[in-house]
């Protein structure tokens, strides 16, 4: 487990002593998550806050936060570290340093000498040193984890009266007895509200959920860059994650009958002269090797009459090898046609009223005419030079 550092600063002027009028902890504050990095710890935490040298060798300071509630608080926490000597939030091997002198970068003595134990180098500060907070969690009926890495803390400047903010007046902020509320200000955050007449923005935006239903209105919502639906690294303008089936689909209708979809190429420029439309490619995906891939139509066939449900099944295959079958699933021929019904036929050809186009040619690869059904049925065949062929013929 680990968490996410929301902030922590001391509020120690370095040269400095702590006195009353200066304070005697560190904010130091965050969220506690599980190993997924998304679930909070909902449970209660012993915090054991351990402050060192920049090296993290010497123990300066330790303390002892137990049983801190994070249920309600989905996993954050606010902790005030420091305490007075003497103090019952100290550890047991808390080396007795005033807060003072755990902070303090000036003087020739060192702040520590050797102990051989929580301080085995012993340590003497530099001018500009800073310190590093070391933490371990233990939740509730579970092991100890330290947190890493260790967080550094540096020294700010600490005034109980400032005119400016790091050059900012009073005026650049947002004043308790301006014209914004707790009310506009909850509005403007939670999200639960209508804020649009509290603020202007880009009209062209998007609120991003997480694993919740989001609501984009009934507007258009667009991208002049790709969209990835289970990948964030989408190859074609709406791209599918490849590590499941996929589908798109026109959800059920609640009344009257299903609503269509059309898929449409795009058309030629209105007015154009002899400009080509898009042409509406169906393409498998690639196959490698010995192995290939096809393409079904599905239909959704009549039953008796009643609101028993009728199952979409395969009406026609055209396979890997260019090979169309009409009622059969793995087909042997260039056009495979399989009749299901007894009172229907397999194949049926009508040409156009008047028509002088043969109904039916056969041909060998080189082109030439081998035979034909003329349109009132007739069948020709060529003429051969065999007398024997054509007298059998």
């Amino acid at each position: 487990m680990f968490a996410v550092l929301l902030g922590a600063s001391a509020a120690h002027a370095v040269d400095l002593p702590l006195d009353k009028s200066n304070p005697q902890s560190f904010s130091f504050q965050g969220k506690l998550f599980q190993e997924d990095g998304i679930t909070p710890i909902m449970k209660r935490v012993t915090f054991q806050l351990q402050l060192y040298d920049p090296s993290g060798t010497c123990l300066l300071y330790e303390e002892q936060q137990p049983n801190v509630d994070l249920q309600a608080t989905q996993g954050a926490f606010y902790l005030q570290v420091g305490s007075a000597l003497g103090s019952i939030k100290r550890a047991a091997t808390d080396p007795g340093l005033g807060m003072a002198k755990a902070f303090a970068n000036r003087g020739s003595a060192p702040t520590r000498v050797p102990d051989g134990v929580t301080c085995p180098a012993g340590y003497q500060p530099g001018a500009s040193d800073i310190r590093k907070l070391r933490v371990t969690i233990t939740p509730e009926n579970e092991t100890a984890t330290r947190l890493s890495p260790d967080y550094e803390i540096t020294s700010v400047p600490f005034a109980s009266v400032a005119e400016t903010l790091q050059g900012l007046t009073p005026n650049d902020f947002i004043q308790k007895n301006g014209p914004v509320s707790q009310e506009t200000l909850q509005v403007l955050t939670q999200g639960d509200q209508d804020g649009s007449a509290l603020h202007h923005h880009d009209s062209l935006y998007v609120k991003a959920g997480t694993n919740t239903n989001q609501n984009l209105g009934s507007g258009v919502t667009y991208t002049d860059g790709q969209l990835g639906v289970g990948t964030q690294t989408p190859s074609f303008d709406l791209g599918l994650g490849g590590q499941k089936d996929r589908a798109i689909g026109v959800e059920r209708s609640s009344s009257g009958t299903g609503a269509k979809l059309l898929l449409s190429a795009g058309a030629a420029p209105s007015g154009a002269t002899n400009s080509a439309g898009g042409s509406l490619v169906l393409r498998s995906g690639s196959s490698t090797g010995s192995a290939s891939s096809g393409i079904q139509f599905q239909v959704s066939g009549p039953g008796v009459a009643g609101s028993a449900e009728n199952a979409a099944v395969t009406a026609m295959t055209l396979d890997g090898r260019g090979r169309l079958g009409v009622g059969v699933t793995n087909p042997a021929a260039k056009v495979d046609v399989l009749s299901a019904s007894a009172t229907e036929s397999a194949l049926r050809l009508q040409v156009a009223p008047n028509s002088t186009a043969n109904l039916l040619e056969l041909r060998a690869s080189n082109g030439l005419l081998v035979s034909s059904i003329d349109g009132q049925g007739n069948l020709l065949l060529p003429i051969v030079a065999s007398p024997a062929l054509n007298q059998a013929v």
